[in-house]
């Protein structure tokens, strides 16, 4: 699948609120590319907007590390 479009797609179902389709979405994008920061730290927002900040946390960790 397109990563590009898998992006915009987490993009749309984050406009939406639609998070668990969201972070479906930016899951299986960092399955298939690992280092892909934008996906981590979105997956960061995510969490952070359902109430889920220590998960948060290790997200955003994750994208500081360099």
């Amino acid at each position: 699948q397109n990563l590009f479009r898998m992006v915009r797609m987490g993009q749309e179902a984050w406009g939406r609120e639609d998070y668990p389709r969201a972070e479906q979405l930016y899951r299986r994008l960092l399955e298939i590319s690992p280092n892909w920061m934008m996906a981590r730290n979105n997956l960061g927002y995510i969490a952070t907007a359902q109430g889920r900040f220590a998960e948060a946390e290790e997200h955003f960790a994750q994208c500081s590390v360099g």
